[in-house]
C-alpha cells in the first residue's frame, strides 16, 4: 500500500482573483500573469480564440497565474466548471500539479478534458511557426 504522504505535494488553490471570463464553451485558458499583460498577449490571445469563433470574454475562462513555481490546484477547478478543454499556455503541467509528459502543440484525451500546450502568448507573438503549430491543432479540434 502506498503513503498517502509520499504524494503530498503543496498546492495554492486558484481564486477568483486568477480568473475572468464566462466559460460558456467550458474552454480554460491557463497562462502567466506576465504574459497577458505584457505586449499585447490579451489582445493576441483573443485574435487565437476569435480565429475558431470563440469569445475570449464570454465562452472561456482565462487564469492567469502568477509567475514563479508554485503548483496550483487545477483539477477543482476543472469539476467545479465542467472543463472539456484546457490550453496552457506557456505554464508547465508540473506547476497545475499534472504529472504528464505533456509535449507542445499534442493535445492529450483524460477522461473529462483534452489537455493542449503552447508556447506563451507573448513567444508566439512575430513567430510563425508556433502560430502555425497551434493553429493546425486548434482546427483539427475545434473547427471540425
Amino acid at each position: 500500500m502506498l503513503e498517502s504522504e509520499v504524494f503530498n505535494i503543496k498546492t495554492l488553490p486558484i481564486t477568483k482573483s486568477h480568473t475572468r471570463g464566462g466559460c460558456s464553451k467550458k474552454m480554460l485558458l491557463v497562462a502567466r500573469q506576465s504574459d497577458i499583460d505584457g505586449a499585447g498577449g490579451y489582445t493576441l490571445l483573443s485574435k487565437i480564440l476569435a480565429a475558431i469563433k470563440y469569445d475570449i470574454d464570454a465562452d472561456c475562462l482565462l487564469v492567469a497565474l502568477p509567475d514563479g513555481n508554485d503548483v496550483y490546484a487545477l483539477a477543482p477547478l476543472l469539476r467545479a466548471h465542467q472543463i472539456t478543454d484546457v490550453i496552457a499556455f506557456g505554464v508547465n503541467p508540473k506547476h497545475l500539479n499534472m504529472h504528464i509528459m505533456a509535449r507542445l502543440y499534442s493535445p492529450m484525451q483524460f477522461e473529462d478534458y483534452v489537455f493542449l500546450l503552447s508556447h506563451k502568448v507573448t513567444e508566439m507573438d512575430g513567430n510563425r511557426d508556433f502560430k502555425m503549430k497551434l493553429w493546425k491543432q486548434l482546427q483539427a479540434l475545434y473547427l471540425k
